[in-house]
């Protein structure tokens, strides 16, 4: 087939219609899609040219719904030229390049090479990668592609400080990239991209590979996402652990890469410590500590916690706050010791507290006010008191072991139903707390009657709304945190108040009963003390030997 059967001309076509044919033929023959055909049709193109006549007029335009009609550029002769502005070359890659996009550079560049303006095509289409635009990464990849910009096998000779923007350009690129790729966890996504940028053409040089590492490590360190394994994997790739080579600084990036490395770790562990959500301690403390609670979930899960649960959570504070400084900021109010007030979070003492006042009025109810019965009231309360705390210890300790792993369904109810059924606040826990009351309640009814369950739930409400007013109205929440919540302090208070109140309401009640001249007359006491088998001792006392008699009333009264 000859060149006219290609090109679909005539023998006698001039210069012009050669040209004219072959940038038509030009945009259906692509170099990236058909390169045989192309090899084939500027073969064709050249031997027409060839055979064409040499006067034929040289004056041409391959598009001219896009360019003005121009002439094919020749490189320049050594002579001086009279006008200083742009060459022809110049103007005809500025016109080619005007309206570019990545779908047009195969077509606009081959139309460059008729007009002999490549390398001022190459040049400016470099000064237009570098502006800020939405074509220019698509740009700078056709063109690392085509021209090996940066390469060992870079042909052109380009201005030097454009090269070293481009460089920065397209480090920035990857940085953004990587960092992008890596915030959302999938690592092999970020494998690829990591061994593509590895590849690269212009990733062979040693001082841009030291730079791609010092990259990767500043990626890894700022990421707020961290894979182990994915570390593991680069400091192999980059010889980190082995010399770090790629890196100019290996000591510092390496030990802030070991550092970042060993608390990720550290943080990991305790999250999947926390999600276990077992009955061990150190469970829970984790869990107190960095499982994703709110306010009111980390307040429930604290009233479940025991004595050695809160060791735990000491520990581990002291851990995180002498070896991992880091993670203080992550920590609620940016304290690893924030749970200290919720330490007396699960407040038993008012339930103790109420059994002491209904072992009071037990024994009131039994013995009376009478100053003579004082020390049975006394004794009576102290016994009282003393089986409702121990049936109250007893039964919250099997209780609470009961209803332990009963977490969720706690939370559930504590939150829909506690506020309504406690004046006290933050609101008890409905099956830890609030649902022994009234249990207890019903043993101390049977037990001590009315009496003895009125002061039970009267003794709770009090210390109820005394702690919701104290909380709201006298002191401010920290200085309220601030202050001794030994339960200790607080029983011992409270037990001293208790009595105080039981000997004033018998001296009260004594006061009452009891008269000036009322009293065990001095007589019938030495009397039937001396001699018991007296028959005046025998028999009941009389008015007159128990009580004085009247005093008579005085005349004229």
């Amino acid at each position: 087939m000859s060149c006219w059967e290609i090109l679909g001309l005539p023998s006698d076509a001039d210069t012009r219609r050669i040209k004219r044919q072959y940038a038509t033929l030009l945009k259906q023959t692509r170099p990236d899609d058909d390169p045989e055909g192309f090899q084939r049709l500027r073969e064709a193109y050249e031997q027409a040219l060839d055979w064409s006549s040499p006067m034929a007029e040289l004056e041409f335009s391959a598009a001219p719904t896009v360019f003005v009609e121009t002439t094919p550029c020749t490189r320049e002769t050594g002579l001086p030229r009279k006008d200083p502005g742009p060459s022809a070359a110049q103007q005809a890659a500025s016109e080619l390049l005007d309206g570019i996009t990545a779908q047009l550079l195969d077509e606009r560049f081959a139309r460059a090479a008729l007009y002999c303006c490549q390398a001022e095509f190459e040049e400016q289409l470099l000064q237009l990668c570098l502006e800020p635009s939405p074509q220019s990464r698509a740009l700078i990849q056709w063109a690392l592609k085509q021209f090996q910009w940066l390469s060992p096998w870079q042909e052109g000779v380009l201005p030097t400080q454009a090269l070293q923007q481009l460089q920065h350009k397209l480090f920035v690129d990857v940085r953004q990239t990587l960092l992008q790729t890596l915030a959302l966890g999938d690592l092999n996504s970020f494998r690829q991209m990591y061994e593509q940028f590895r590849q690269s053409s212009w990733m062979q040089s040693l001082e841009r590979r030291r730079q791609y590492g010092r990259l990767l490590a500043d990626v890894l360190l700022e990421s707020a996402f961290w894979s182990s394994e994915l570390f593991a994997e680069l400091s192999r790739l980059e010889n980190w652990e082995d010399d770090a080579r790629y890196v100019v600084n290996p000591e510092s990036y390496w030990q802030s890469l070991l550092k970042r490395s060993r608390t990720e770790a550290f943080v990991e562990e305790q999250k999947r410590l926390a999600a276990l959500d077992d009955r061990t301690p150190e469970s829970r403390a984790a869990r107190l500590l960095f499982g994703a609670l709110a306010s009111s979930e980390r307040i429930v899960h604290a009233r479940r916690m025991r004595k050695q649960d809160w060791i735990a959570c000491q520990h581990l504070s002291e851990v995180v706050y002498n070896q991992y400084p880091q993670l203080r900021k992550s920590m609620p109010e940016g304290d690893p010791f924030f749970w200290r007030p919720l330490e007396s979070a699960l407040t038993d003492w008012p339930m103790y507290m109420a059994a002491v006042v209904s072992g009071a009025t037990c024994a009131i109810a039994q013995f009376g006010l009478s100053m003579a019965d004082a020390a049975a009231v006394l004794s009576g309360t102290l016994f009282w008191s003393g089986m409702f705390a121990g049936c109250t210890w007893l039964f919250l300790k099997l209780w609470r072991a009961l209803i332990d792993p009963a977490s969720g369904l706690e939370q559930h109810l504590t939150t829909r139903l506690s506020n309504w059924l406690s004046p006290r606040r933050p609101a008890p826990l409905l099956l830890r707390e609030i649902v022994p009351c009234w249990l207890l309640g019903c043993a101390v009814a049977f037990s001590g009657g009315l009496a003895a369950l009125l002061a039970y739930t009267g003794c709770l409400l009090a210390i109820g709304g005394l702690q919701r007013v104290r909380e709201h109205f006298l002191w401010p929440a920290r200085a309220y945190r601030s202050m001794p919540s030994s339960v200790l302090t607080r029983s011992a208070l409270f037990a001293g108040a208790v009595l105080l109140l039981i000997v004033g309401m018998i001296a009260y009640g004594n006061h009452i009963r009891l008269g000036r001249d009322q009293g065990l007359q001095p007589w019938p006491e030495r009397l039937c003390t001396r001699s018991p088998d007296l028959p005046e001792c025998r028999a009941s006392s009389s008015r007159v030997q128990w009580y004085a008699e009247q005093r008579k009333q005085e005349p004229g009264q």
